[in-house]
């Protein structure tokens, strides 16, 4: 059904994650207040409609707050919803969770993701 353009899911889906980069960019130009009104109607929107926990993991991190966003990631993980194409590729090369990369956990999480036990 995601793989459908047509598809009316695919299409709620698409608008969370382009709600989540304009939080993002809110984020990072000191607009806190109005990143984290953005990210509560996401979690909000998450009892009506599913919602993608890697868009919200990218507001996290924005807001940093690492803790949420390493638990984000991980139920993303978890979920299998987690974005492995894309504009974002892999976790691996994921520059929108660079803040990340010196966390054991994080280190931990992507060494799942690549199938290397730990």
């Amino acid at each position: 059904m995601l793989t459908d353009p047509n598809s009316p899911l695919r299409d709620i889906l698409e608008r969370r994650i382009r709600q989540a980069m304009v939080a993002f960019a809110r984020a990072q130009t000191g607009r806190k207040a109005e990143a984290r009104a953005i990210q509560a109607k996401l979690k909000n929107a998450g009892s009506a409609v599913y919602v993608l926990d890697y868009p919200l993991t990218v507001i996290a991190l924005a807001l940093r707050d690492k803790e949420e966003a390493l638990r984000l990631l991980t139920n993303a993980f978890d979920d299998r919803s987690i974005q492995v194409t894309g504009n974002s590729g892999s976790l691996e090369i994921d520059s929108w969770l660079n803040a990340l990369r010196r966390d054991p956990r994080f280190e931990k999480l992507l060494a799942r993701f690549m199938g290397q036990a730990q």
